[in-house]
């Protein structure tokens, strides 16, 4: 593995089921090809490390779940007390919860998946540009008819247009029919991969 001697840390952001975690796993091929270290870490994974067993214990599902039906009985709940912990803490709960496990973790290009928030005072965006020196990826997926997509979700709607105003840069991505096949995606995310490469 390439010797690094600091971070890089990238965070993306996009709509529900664009693909980030597609994206990051190939990002994450690309890099580990050049024996760069790459590690994936997510927001949402810190919300379900802390409710898990809470979860199990009063409601027998694990909160990372895979079954969509039984993920579905818990989502509610969890994006609950993810969005409260967020407000109470003026954006910076979650955010630090990750900050601790880049800051204790080897050096290399860490990619936070899920970057949604920038409108309380101190929340995720500013967190990654601001005070991490991170760089906002935003992803759009093409749909077959060249549209781009676009979630039905009235809340992602409202907030995701000023996300995209603050990238970094935005990676354009084609849909996959099979979205285990995300090296299709490799040649779509070339730009990305230079652009990440210049701060290696």
């Amino acid at each position: 593995m390439a010797y690094m001697n600091k971070k890089v840390i990238i965070g993306l952001s996009a709509y529900a089921q664009t693909g980030k975690d597609t994206v990051c796993n190939c990002l994450k091929s690309y890099f580990l090809n050049q024996n760069i270290p790459f590690y994936r870490v997510a927001l949402a994974d810190a919300l379900k490390d802390e409710l898990d067993d809470f979860c199990i214990k009063h409601y027998g599902i694990s909160s990372f779940e895979n079954n969509k039906v039984k993920k579905d009985m818990v989502r509610s709940f969890l994006i609950f007390h993810g969005n409260l912990k967020r407000n109470l803490s003026n954006g910076r709960y979650w955010c630090e919860k990750v900050e601790k496990k880049i800051n204790s973790g080897p050096n290399g290009v860490y990619c936070v998946t899920d970057i949604r928030y920038n409108d309380l005072g101190r929340d995720e965006v500013k967190w990654l540009q601001d005070e991490q020196g991170g760089s906002l990826v935003y992803l759009e997926r093409m749909l077959d008819d060249g549209s781009i997509y676009k979630s039905s979700i009235k809340e992602e709607l409202e907030r995701m247009p000023g996300i995209k105003e603050r990238s970094d840069i935005i990676a354009n991505i084609r849909t996959l029919d099979d979205p285990e096949k995300g090296s299709d995606l490799l040649m779509d995310i070339q730009p990305l991969c230079h652009f990440i490469n210049k701060k290696v």
